[in-house]
């Protein structure tokens, strides 16, 4: 057995323990069994994870532990407001959401969304938005290549800006349909 992995499920195993001694409500990350460690990327800002041992999906990062730490904490404290919180060291499955959008949907959005790439001049996207599902962002279409995902954003957005004259700042993160659809309403509101 690799002794890493007997590490943490030995805290899995005490952190579990322990949440039987304090309900529920009270449970905050320090409950849970946390590993930091480093990435080794380029990219400063993902320089450093932290991450619930047994919950792949709950993680932060940072240019630092702290950072790693303090994100990690937030993205903890912003779940536990809507969802009922599993026990610490308890192996937490995967769930994914996954749908596609209707036929009627994908053909108003395919001929667009080469255009919409090509017009922000990204071809390195064009190459990666082979399928967009309803949950597909800008933000996931990020080359990883690129460090400095700030100025990557605000490139972006600048250039969208530039050729659509929409500021679309708030909506980076958000469903690239919203994007596509405030777009497209635009062009047949000029039209």
């Amino acid at each position: 057995m690799n002794i890493v992995k007997f590490s943490r499920d030995f805290i899995a195993l005490g952190k579990k323990l322990d949440s039987y001694f304090k309900p529920r409500k009270y449970w905050s990350v320090k409950d849970f069994p946390v590993v930091v460690f480093s990435t080794n990327t380029v990219d400063k800002e993902y320089r450093f994870q932290a991450q619930i041992i047994n919950w792949p999906l709950m993680g932060g990062t940072g240019e630092t532990k702290k950072l790693a730490l303090d994100d990690l904490s937030e993205k903890f404290k912003s779940y536990k407001t809507g969802h009922m919180l599993p026990r610490p060291g308890s192996k937490v499955p995967v769930q994914v959401k996954f749908s596609m959008p209707s036929r009627e949907e994908y053909e108003k959005y395919y001929t667009f969304r080469v255009e919409f790439f090509e017009a922000i001049k990204d071809i390195t996207l064009i190459k990666q938005i082979l399928l967009i599902t309803e949950y597909s962002k800008l933000a996931d279409y990020r080359p990883y290549e690129i460090s400095g995902a700030e100025k990557y954003k605000a490139d972006i957005i600048k250039c969208i800006q530039e050729v659509y004259e929409i500021d679309v700042s708030g909506m980076y993160d958000g469903p690239l349909y919203d994007i596509f659809d405030l777009i497209m309403g635009k062009r047949e509101v000029k039209a």
